[in-house]
């Protein structure tokens, strides 16, 4: 089981019981409540850098493959938007989480972007599905909007 939430993973301990664990996610900068990103489950993690800053993707263990092909730009994507913006990225990580049964295709929570299964591009798909639209959401880049839009 991994818990991936906003900001920062600070610790995991283990809980009372064999398998119990507890995630400690720290998120420093302000927030609206309805950015507020957790979400569990028997995730497969991969991960990279930009600039310094993970880069983490987590999806379940029979959607491995699909990483390079659904997210193996975002990196490439923030160095647009950064440059684009003029304004860096601010969070201490940026993660994609994949999730089932979510009725959207995706919410730009801070720090921790929330897709649905569907969002991933098969060996017959094209183009990134969204993943932009997420990643350059206002939210994403740590302003109200107005800075941006």
């Amino acid at each position: 089981m991994t818990a991936v939430g906003n900001g920062r993973l600070v610790e995991t301990t283990a809980g009372l019981r064999p398998g119990e664990k507890t995630w400690h996610w720290q998120m420093t900068f302000p927030h609206v409540s309805y950015l507020v990103s957790v979400a569990a489950s028997a995730y497969a993690k991969r991960d990279t850098t930009w600039r310094g800053i993970p880069v983490e993707y987590y999806v379940g263990p029979d959607l491995v493959e699909r990483v390079p092909r659904s997210f193996g730009r975002t990196p490439e994507m923030m160095e647009f938007f950064s440059t684009r913006f003029g304004v860096p990225y601010p969070y201490a990580k940026y993660a994609q989480v994949v999730v089932q049964d979510y009725m959207h295709g995706g919410m730009e929570n801070i720090s921790a972007t929330t897709l649905v299964e569907r969002s991933l591009i098969d060996r017959e798909s094209v183009g990134e599905r969204g993943l932009s639209t997420e990643a350059s959401s206002p939210t994403s880049w740590g302003t109200s909007g107005s800075a941006i839009t």
